[in-house]
């Protein structure tokens, strides 16, 4: 399943912001994802809350969308763990560290003013 969330991520690491500031851009990046994900009908909604319609283990691409680039090794993960904090929620995760799900970033550029995160999450066989 594949979809994409309308936001400009910035990297967490080189942005000097309030605490609340951040915590506001982190809690809207989130909704985003959540809001993304049930309007592309990916979710079933369970006892529990809503989860993604997959399957684990799973390999769970985010492919931040901007004209300029971030440093792959730890910027690129920071400006995404908005994201990927709602995708490991989506999946009934307590933590992202979970060996269930292995993680890959990428970056794309397509055009000056596009912005987003195209989130990938692919059931991979046991």
């Amino acid at each position: 399943m594949t979809f994409t969330v309308p936001i400009k991520t910035v990297s967490a690491l080189n942005v000097r912001e309030h605490w609340a500031v951040r915590a506001r851009r982190v809690k809207s990046e989130r909704q985003s994802v959540y809001v993304m994900a049930l309007a592309e009908r990916l979710v079933n909604r369970t006892p529990n809350g809503c989860r993604l319609a997959v399957t684990l283990p799973v390999t769970v691409t985010l492919t931040r969308i901007s004209h300029r680039r971030l440093d792959a090794h730890d910027n690129l993960r920071a400006a995404c763990k908005g994201v990927a904090d709602e995708i490991t929620a989506l999946l009934g995760l307590k933590t992202d560290a979970d060996e269930r799900v292995e993680w890959r970033y990428r970056q794309s550029s397509e055009g000056k003013g596009v912005y987003g995160v195209r989130v990938t999450v692919e059931s991979r066989g046991t």
